[in-house]
């Protein structure tokens, strides 16, 4: 529930900073099938794709959904800040 020092503006909370202006909180967005979507916190920290923080591309770990646990799989951007709770993936031969 909002209290009196927030309003709703484009389905997004932003908050009053005691005078006129406003400070818009980060929105986060994912990628599925080519769409860029909005999520909340905890299913961006999960995220495994493509992730994005104030419309910009984001790079680091992500967590097991729920949990402050680092995720050690597999990911789709495979630059070193991205992978670097990865452990590696054999392929058997």
């Amino acid at each position: 529930m909002l209290n009196s020092t927030q309003e709703v503006i484009s389905s997004y909370v932003v908050q009053h900073k005691g005078d006129d202006t406003m400070m818009k909180e980060d929105y986060r967005e994912i990628i599925i099938e080519g769409r860029i979507l909005p999520v909340n916190l905890e299913l961006w920290r999960a995220w495994t794709g493509l992730r994005f923080v104030n419309g910009e591309e984001h790079h680091g770990p992500a967590y097991l959904l729920g949990s402050d646990t680092p995720y050690d799989g597999a990911r789709v951007c495979s630059c070193d800040l991205c992978l670097s709770h990865a452990k590696p993936q054999f392929k058997s031969n």
